[in-house]
């Protein structure tokens, strides 16, 4: 029984190790690598050994983002007590500004490698445009991660617990328990949104068992762009919510007229990159049926 306990007291420590967009982050990072790793490896070798452990840093992070996403919720309530709380919010908009030029339709669809839109169209070959296709997807998957995690800023002292070490009775456990079904409602309203991506055909390559997995990096990236985009961008979106609803209930608008309008330009930027992200994915959809594939 021992033994048991230590086995799973580890294993809550490695998934607490690896929360939210920690998660994300090195998931994206470790996919990057096997993208430009694979060519050089022997096609004989099971690609599902490379791409499992990853997959599973991804999912773990995936999963745990509510527990991040109430840390943030936090840091931005701290910023209410800070007069000069505006600094850091501003230097933040870097992050939701670039996700919406990199995903605006033009730049994307060149980039995801539309061959009227790609400006390298009949220089490289197919393969190598595939890898560039990936590595985009995964470098997109990047953005929404380290935004979520630059929200350090606001209050550095402030970091997501494990369950285990709060309060049975802590409110954490309620707003946690919120944001997880929350992303869920999400994830469904994403899938139904997108559905070209379904049927006729599967765009996203997916299907129960491991086939995806054993593509490779290729296999499980539409998804991950698919999905992770909208369920990363809901923490930080949600963060700046409550700050603005805790604005108006406290009633502070005239002396945090700066935190205010940037917290708002923070929701306008995330709708947008949402708005730009599911546009991008549906005209793709759209191409691919018309082109056959």
């Amino acid at each position: 029984m021992n033994r048991w306990m230590k086995w799973v007291d580890r294993t809550a420590r490695a998934v607490h190790a690896l929360r939210g967009s920690r998660g994300v982050y090195l998931g994206a990072l470790g996919f990057l690598i096997i993208t430009w790793a694979e060519p050089a490896i022997d096609p004989e070798v099971n690609r599902l050994i490379l791409t499992l452990p990853v997959f599973t840093v991804f999912v773990v992070g995936l999963v745990t983002l509510p527990r991040e996403g109430v840390a943030a919720r936090e840091r931005a309530l701290a910023l209410l007590d800070r007069e000069a709380g505006w600094r850091p919010m501003a230097r933040r908009l870097i992050w939701p500004a670039l996700l919406c030029l990199l995903l605006a339709p033009r730049v994307f669809l060149a980039a995801y490698g539309v061959p009227h839109m790609h400006p390298l169209t009949g220089v490289i070959t197919p393969a190598i445009q595939r890898q560039l296709t990936v590595t985009f997807l995964f470098l997109l998957l990047l953005l929404p991660a380290i935004y979520l995690r630059s929200s350090r800023s606001y209050a550095p002292h402030i970091e997501p617990q494990r369950p285990v070490h709060l309060d049975p009775d802590d409110a954490t456990h309620t707003q946690r328990d919120l944001l997880l079904w929350m992303s869920v409602a999400i994830a469904v309203a994403w899938a139904w949104l997108l559905s070209p991506f379904w049927s006729p055909f599967s765009l996203l390559e997916w299907t129960p068992d491991l086939d995806s997995l054993r593509l490779g990096a290729r296999g499980v990236g539409s998804i991950a762009f698919a999905l992770t985009i909208p369920l990363v961008l809901w923490m930080s979106l949600n963060a700046h919510l409550v700050f603005l609803h805790a604005a108006w209930q406290r009633e502070v608008f005239a002396t945090r007229r700066r935190q205010i309008a940037l917290a708002a330009l923070h929701v306008v930027l995330i709708l947008a990159a949402l708005v730009l992200h599911i546009w991008d994915l549906l005209w793709i959809a759209q191409y691919r049926s018309a082109v056959g594939f």
